[in-house]
C-alpha cells in the first residue's frame, strides 16, 4: 500500500480528493495541514505541519514514509506558494518521497497569461521548483469543476463561484471578475460555437 500525503486534504477541493482515495481503500492517506480538525476522521490520520520549516517537513515525510504527495493548497498569494516551495523542497529532501502532485488542478500554466490571471504566477512558480527536483511529477489541468454547474444539486465541498453562460449567444458573465477588454480573454476564438 503507498502511503499518500494530502497537503490541505480538507480543504474546499482537498476534501474530495481525501475521501475518494480513503474510499478506494488501495492507498494509505494521510493530511497535512497547519491546524488539527475540530472532529477527528478515524479513517483518515491528520498530521500537524509547519509549512514555513522545510526539516520538520523532510522529518514528517520520511517518519510517515510518505510516498506521494499530493498538493491540494490554493496557491493564490505569496504565503501559499512559500508553503508549497517548502513542501516541494522537504519532499525532494525526503528519502521516503519519490512523487510530487503540484496543486493546479485547472487551469493549463502559460507565463503570457499571469497577465491576466495572476495566481497562475505562483502555479508556475510551484511548476520551476518541481522542474528542479528529483522528484517525479505532474499536474492535472482537468479545466473548469462541473461541481459548479450542479450546486446545489451535487455533493461538492467547494464554495459557489457563480459564472452564467448563454451558450445561444455566446456569452458568459464571471461574477467578480472585471476586465478591460474582454477580447483579450484566452477563448475568444470560441466565440462563434
Amino acid at each position: 500500500m503507498v502511503n499518500v500525503a494530502i497537503a490541505g486534504g480538507l480543504g474546499n477541493f482537498g476534501r474530495t480528493v481525501t475521501e475518494v482515495l480513503n474510499r478506494q481503500g488501495k492507498h494509505q492517506v494521510s493530511v497535512l495541514g497547519r491546524k488539527a480538525p475540530d472532529t477527528k476522521d478515524s479513517q483518515v490520520s491528520f498530521i500537524s505541519v509547519d509549512y514555513n520549516d522545510v526539516k520538520h517537513l523532510q522529518a514528517l515525510l520520511q517518519d510517515n514514509k510518505i510516498h506521494v504527495v499530493i498538493s491540494c493548497l490554493s496557491l493564490t498569494d505569496d504565503s501559499a506558494i512559500a508553503a508549497e516551495t517548502n513542501l516541494i523542497r522537504a519532499a525532494n529532501r525526503s528519502v521516503a518521497t519519490t512523487r510530487f502532485i503540484t496543486s493546479n488542478w485547472g487551469t493549463p500554466v502559460l507565463g503570457e497569461m499571469t497577465e491576466y490571471m495572476p495566481w497562475l504566477k505562483y502555479k508556475l512558480a510551484a511548476i520551476n521548483e518541481l522542474k528542479s527536483t528529483k522528484l517525479e511529477w505532474t499536474h492535472f489541468i482537468v479545466g473548469y469543476f462541473l461541481d459548479y454547474y450542479g450546486m446545489p444539486h451535487v455533493k461538492t465541498h467547494l464554495p459557489p463561484f457563480l459564472v452564467s453562460v448563454d451558450v445561444a449567444t455566446p456569452s458568459s458573465s464571471f461574477t467578480g471578475c472585471s476586465m478591460a477588454s474582454p477580447s483579450s480573454a484566452p477563448g475568444e476564438e470560441y466565440d462563434d460555437i
